[in-house]
């Protein structure tokens, strides 16, 4: 299973994010899992959020 975690440039730690609510969260339970088939399709999700949110860093990860 994959999920997207993301932080904003100046803190320390990557947190989940639900990209359903369209927000960072605490638990895993509240996190969107997406399955290893869509990695090439969520990459470039990804590579999209980080272009137009120069203030964010997003990436992709194992969970």
């Amino acid at each position: 299973m994959l999920a997207i975690y993301g932080k904003l440039k100046n803190e320390k730690r990557f947190r989940m994010y639900n990209l359903k609510e369209d927000c960072f969260v605490e638990r895993k339970i509240f996190v969107t899992l997406f399955h290893e088939s869509q990695k090439d399709e969520l990459q470039e999700d990804v590579d999209y959020m980080n272009k137009h949110n120069p203030n964010y860093i997003f990436e992709l990860r194992k969970v």
